[in-house]
């Protein structure tokens, strides 16, 4: 029955809880629910009921043949609509369950109304009241859907003054802890290591994490003293040997990012388009409209809307940006240039015009540890947590009530085998809530969840490639580089201002460094496939010997039933490090939980806690879900294993979507951005470019080869991205009986 129905608001991203008043829609659900029902098991007894003499013929092709099934499934088609008609209408009778805040419609409307200044996307309090500190934050992040830059100043909890534990002092761990500190709580920091750490993934930085950091007020932190260089979109290279059917030349894609944050269903979807209204009408760097590129003069790629290169500065140049009025079209706001590198590689102050960042993950990680060391109520412990402690140690679902870790004495002792060590002393610290964000190596994450076990999907090979400052060999600075290569694409991106990288996906056994069989693989493979201009530099690299590896791993969001315990970051959930989705859904975690912590009374209450945690759970889900399948998706589809055209032709069909630009592009790279928080308008784009691929056996006339080809082409699809859907729990395909007749129709592993 419906009671409280949570919408995402058709105008805009905006997340609000209803109740339904009218009897009458609660009986038009049910007879909907039931129709529905009905009609899907008849389907299911239509297909026990399949005659042994359509044996021969695919399960899916002798059900067609059954002739009851047409009808039902038009009553299927028919209840679903009549089920999703009555949700509609529920949208349209419901009620605000906080009475005193203004009307959906009447924010979005002052957020589109404000879109010129430089407040872009901050909801404002209703009716000039003060706002209650139980709802304001909160209902402000969730209510506009984490869209915008504007800072909400953090608010003394109700309940300051109580304990925090976290583990790690990572991207996740660190935030966790300036925000959660600015709160008034105690936090207790430990790190087993906080030195320099050398990594190769968790690098970029995707608009939709920059906007967290700047809600945060952490921005500066990637942006700042670190040598980042900030990220306008991506390029899409297919391999130079590769053509199209016909023989056309092949292209490269420019998938530049959005103007301005998208709020409307229209701009969410990719149909984002300059006008004199908009603050990227005067703006003419924002190239909102994908150009084709061709190849011209071996290497040199020429694209229509071009736009200026930030000319290379030597190391301690003083480089001061020009200020920007407030009024000016594209909404400049002032901010310093960085204290310890050039201003080169930021592009002058903050915009409107949501931008990535690339950088060195330590530096960048090194910036949020300084910001936690400098917070008052911030103590950082050099030390390795053990193991979790308990209130009933014996009880398999017993709250969590603080850690034991082990720290060193400072006295120097001999191990077992002889060698000269550090003491370690055993400790032990108590906490009404412990946080878990010890990352992608998590020893702890069991501990909450034995189910909790990630999968490994490939590895990736990292180089290294040395340039000259502000040099980079890529062909369009300030922008990822994608190469469809096969089996598996290659990453590139410039990470400061003297460094791009270069990742290589691999699948399967990775090859030895030792023995030189990884650097034949990468000279005699890879290196054949990337753009001309990318080749020398790469054999260089190859050569240098410079090898990193990383699995990449994807794990579905862990189960946090235990009371007193919360996990975020890569300890709670990850997905393929390709899209560089990562750290933005661990910022907008942490982001989150700040402000749901901040309404929080007593830390020690395990009721509230639940509540707390399952509020957590929901408002998580929407960007979450999006990136989690966008990444895992986009990975399948860039991939094609030997043996199967199929995937081959997904691939291609969705470089030409790509290619055709408007929403085909902009929707697409709203996703990749982080900016479009929505697992309903992903898989809509999935589909779409499925459809998009099979439209050439369909047109003009369609085959029997050609119908097979569809058929198989749109398996393939169901095969990618059903299960994602599944493990995420999200938009409608999840559902059993859609799950069930899409399996029925286009059988798939589940």
């Amino acid at each position: 029955m419906v009671r409280a129905i949570g919408l995402r608001f058709l105008e805009g991203d905006v997340w609000a809880v209803r109740r339904v008043r009218h009897s009458q829609l609660r009986r038009q659900e049910s007879l909907a629910r039931l129709a529905m029902l009905g009609s899907l098991a008849a389907l299911w007894r239509a297909h026990e009921q399949v005659s042994p003499a359509s044996a021969h013929m695919s399960t899916s092709f002798a059900l067609l043949d059954t002739p009851q099934v047409p009808m039902l499934g038009m009553v299927l088609v028919v209840s679903l609509t009549c089920l999703c008609l009555v949700y509609v209408r529920a949208s349209k009778c419901a009620a605000w369950t906080t009475p005193d805040e203004p009307s959906t419609k009447t924010r979005l409307n002052e957020i589109k109304a404000d879109r010129s200044s430089p407040s872009f996307r901050s909801l404002p309090s209703g009716g000039g009241k003060e706002e209650d500190v139980a709802t304001s934050n909160a209902d402000r992040l969730f209510l506009s859907g984490g869209v915008g830059m504007q800072r909400v100043p953090p608010r003394l909890s109700p309940a300051a003054g109580q304990s925090i534990i976290i583990i790690g002092a990572g991207t996740a761990g660190a935030a966790a802890a300036v925000g959660l500190a600015e709160r008034g709580f105690k936090v207790l920091l430990f790190e087993r290591d906080m030195s320099l750490q050398d990594r190769i993934v968790g690098e970029l930085l995707q608009p939709g994490g920059v906007r967290a950091l700047e809600r945060l007020g952490l921005d500066e932190c990637a942006k700042e003293g670190i040598d980042s260089v900030h990220v306008d979109g991506y390029v899409v290279f297919t391999p130079p040997q590769h053509k199209k059917e016909g023989g056309e030349k092949v292209q490269s894609i420019l998938l530049k990012y959005p103007a301005y944050d998208p709020a409307t269903l229209k701009e969410l979807f990719g149909v984002i388009d300059p006008s004199p209204s908009s603050p990227a009408a005067d703006c003419p760097t924002l190239s909102l409209s994908p150009p084709r590129f061709s190849e011209k003069e071996g290497d040199k790629l020429v694209h229509g809307a071009g736009r200026a290169v930030t000319p290379p500065f030597p190391e301690g140049t003083k480089v001061t940006p020009a200020p920007n009025p407030p009024s000016s079209p594209c909404g400049h706001l002032s901010m310093p240039p960085s204290p310890s590198f050039p201003s080169a590689a930021r592009q002058g102050p903050t915009s409107l015009h949501p931008q990535g960042r690339s950088f060195h993950n330590g530096r960048f990680v090194q910036r949020l540890r300084a910001r936690a060391l400098a917070e008052p109520n911030v103590t950082v412990v050099n030390g390795i947590v053990s193991r979790l402690l308990y209130a009933e140690p014996d009880s398999p679902t017993s709250r969590v009530i603080g850690v034991e870790y082990k720290i060193g004495t400072g006295r120097r002792v001999r191990n077992a085998d002889g060698e000269e060590v550090e003491e370690k002393e055993v400790r032990r610290a108590m906490a009404p809530l412990t946080l878990v964000a010890d990352g992608l190596w998590s020893s702890l994450r069991t501990h909450v969840d034995k189910a909790a076990k990630p999968t490994q999907l490939s590895s990736f090979v990292g180089l290294i490639l040395s340039h000259p400052p502000m040099a980079s060999p890529l062909p369009h600075p300030h922008c990822g580089h994608v190469v469809l290569a096969d089996p598996s694409p290659v990453l590139l991106y410039q990470i400061s201002s003297t460094e791009t990288r270069v990742l290589v996906d691999i699948f399967g056994r990775m090859p030895s460094a030792s023995t030189g069989d990884l650097a034949h693989y990468l000279s005699t493979h890879i290196q054949p496939q990337l753009p001309p201009v990318l080749q020398a530099p790469f054999a260089a690299a190859v050569a240098r010997g410079e090898f990193k590896s990383m699995p990449n791993r994807s794990m579905p969001a862990a189960n946090v039933d235990r009371d007193g315990v919360l996990m975020v970051g890569d300890a709670l959930n990850m997905r393929h490090p390709l899209t560089g989705g990562g750290m933005t859904v661990a910022l907008r975690d942490v982001e989150a939980l700040c402000y749901l912590l901040e309404t929080s009374t007593d830390l020690g209450n395990p009721a509230a806690m639940r509540v707390l945690k399952g509020r957590f759970a929901r408002e998580r889900k929407a960007w979450a879900a999006t990136i989690n399948v966008l990444a895992n998706a986009l990975h399948a589809v860039f991939s094609t294993p030997a043996g199967n055209p199929t995937r081959k032709d997904l691939r291609d069909a969705c470089f030409d979507y790509l290619s055709v630009g408007g929403y085909c592009a902009g929707g697409p790279i709203n996703l990749l951005s982080g900016l479009t928080p929505r697992p309903s308008i992903l898989a809509l784009h999935f589909f779409l470019v499925a459809f998009h691929g099979v439209r050439k056996y369909l047109w003009p006339v369609p085959s029997w080869g050609g119908l097979g080809r569809t058929y198989e082409m749109l398996q393939v699809a169901c095969e990618i991205i059903m299960p994602l859907l599944s493990v995420e729990k999200s938009t409608v395909l999840a559902a059993w009986p859609v799950r069930a007749l899409v399996g029925l129709i286009f059988p798939y592993g589940r």
